[in-house]
């Protein structure tokens, strides 16, 4: 049960406080010997989701949008009401209903269709209040439990967790309504215990014609639900999955990324009202981490159900006004604001399938790659189905005039070395006063690196944050605070270098979770019990 319960709470952390609320109200009306085991059933979860709620805690009020936004991008979608989230359809359903159905079919079945297995559930349920001792106790606690995630699912509802295409992103109500599910199942399943035999016992009358009345309804609604959307999904009318066989960043780009310079691109599209959104990209398309709940949520503040989207920070201001120079049709060289970000290459994605047929958007694509093409500082490289791409470059360094006065290259590195600390927040002395450091993938240096003069600085494209060390021949170096970029003191002596990013309470979490989660495993594991007596 531990471990269910962890795992529960690892998929939908929202049900991670109300599962331990009710593990307590378990464990009140337990047995006296029983409480502290259904207690502990709750430390694995809490183990688990451990990093979690030390987040919420630090947030305060604006934890709870942590707690009720699930894992991975938000998807906007409208809740429907209490009943029918009772009824297990936190989300608009009419998909579900077989296209087949007659015409002569009332407006009220096929509205009521969706929740036809719910009903027939919570018919069960309500049923269940009349039986005494000793399912009385069992069926209440199930009601407890649909009460609660009832209220999980109405909460969910209307706080708000994120943006999806400038559209409000509420939290998704579907995990409450799984709670409650299955309390409701709980209660109809332990109402219908001992009932075939209380039913054998008293001469056939109405009492076994309206058992068998209720019992053709609850198998007949749910029977007729599921075999519609089988047919729908047969038919491929309940919702089609595509697949994205083609890369997100094109080949040259992908090369780019993986070179010694680990460097990134900037990729732009172009709405058709004009609007211009964009993505840093560090690999073939966004990264799950880019996604995830603690970093999208973390842009909203103020009120839970009609917040305010925070200042952006520093480093976003400093890209946002980059993107605005692109997408406005700069006149100036833009190649060392962009080097300084560790830009290497713009891309210009094909218009999404889903909006391949809207002109408006095809003209302001098609507007955005004019602009971009005209700009100092880019150089088109190709244009194939993963759309167009630019090389981040100095107008005029691929000129080929012998006349031409040289062209300082930038550089788009990752990880550079400045010569000083006014270096380190200056554009031009970060993309053409710099030298390149090598780094591997996922935002890691171990390499060697020559002595230099005294004040040499290490700087990052990265935030600044307390979980980056950095290391010369194992020897700590110290963090400078100057500037949104992480910058570490590196002097001149030279040697071998590296850097990485750790959580500063990873190691006790990490530790933590192996041993409980091995000690949860051990004591579920199945034991002969030994027999009473002699041998």
């Amino acid at each position: 049960a531990s471990l269910a319960f962890a795992a529960v709470a690892a998929g939908a952390p929202a049900l991670l406080l109300p599962g331990v609320v009710l593990l307590l109200v378990v464990a009140a009306c337990a047995p006296r010997g029983r409480r502290l085991r259904v207690v502990l059933a709750a430390v694995p979860a809490l183990v688990l989701l451990g990093p979690v709620l030390a987040e919420v805690v630090a947030r305060g009020s604006d934890g709870l949008r942590l707690l009720l936004a699930d894992p991975g991008a938000p998807v906007a979608s409208a809740p429907t009401s209490a009943v029918a989230t009772l009824l297990g359809v936190p989300a608009d359903a009419s998909s579900l209903v077989p296209a087949w159905l007659p015409d002569w079919v009332p407006d009220q079945v096929v509205t009521w269709w969706p929740v036809a297995t719910g009903g027939a559930v919570l018919l069960l349920a309500l049923l269940a209040l009349l039986r005494g001792a000793p399912q009385a106790r069992v069926v209440r606690l199930g009601w407890v439990v649909a009460v609660v995630g009832l209220a999980v699912a109405l909460l969910a509802g209307r706080v708000v967790v994120g943006q999806d295409d400038g559209a409000v992103v509420v939290g998704w109500a579907g995990s409450g309504a799984s709670l409650a599910a299955a309390g409701l199942l709980l209660a109809a399943v332990t109402g219908t215990r001992g009932l075939r035999h209380r039913l054998e016992g008293v001469t056939f009358g109405w009492r076994q014609l309206t058992a068998g009345l209720v019992a053709v309804v609850v198998v007949a609604l749910p029977l007729a639900t599921w075999i519609g959307w089988a047919w729908q999904t047969r038919d491929g009318a309940a919702g089609d999955l595509t697949t994205r066989e083609r890369a997100v960043v094109p080949a040259i780009g992908r090369q780019t990324q993986d070179s010694a310079d680990a460097p990134r691109v900037l990729a732009l599209g172009a709405d058709a009202d004009g609007s211009v959104d964009w993505q840093l990209l560090r690999g073939d398309g966004p990264q799950v981490v880019d996604d995830a709940a603690a970093v999208r949520t973390r842009d909203l503040a103020g009120a839970l159900d009609d917040p305010a989207t925070a200042e952006p920070d520093a480093a976003t201001t400093e890209l946002e006004a980059v993107v605005g120079t692109l997408s406005a049709g700069a006149t100036e060289d833009v190649a060392t604001d962009l080097a300084a970000l560790a830009v290497a290459n713009v891309l210009v994605p094909p218009v999404p399938v889903a909006q391949g047929d809207d002109v408006a958007q095809g003209q302001a694509r098609s507007a955005l790659v004019g602009r971009l093409d005209s700009t100092p500082g880019l150089e088109r490289i190709t244009e194939g189905d993963t759309g167009v791409i630019w090389r981040v470059q100095p107008a005029g360094a691929a000129s080929g005039d012998d006349d031409a006065e040289p062209v300082t290259a930038v550089v788009t590195a990752w990880a550079r070395l400045v010569p000083d600390a006014s270096s380190a927040t200056d554009a031009d002395g970060l993309a053409t006063g710099s030298a390149a450091v090598a780094a591997e993938p996922g935002g890691r240096v171990a390499t060697t690196i020559p002595a230099g003069d005294p004040g040499r600085l290490l700087v990052l494209a990265e935030r600044a944050d307390a979980g980056w060390r950095a290391t010369l021949d194992g020897r700590p170096l110290r963090a400078v605070t100057d500037g949104w970029r992480q910058t570490f003191e590196v002097g001149a002596a030279g040697g071998d270098l590296v850097v990485e990013h750790r959580a500063t309470d990873r190691t006790v979490w990490t530790v933590a979770q192996v041993v409980v989660g091995a000690l949860a495993l051990l004591l579920a594991l199945p034991v002969r019990r030994r027999r009473a007596g002699r041998r």
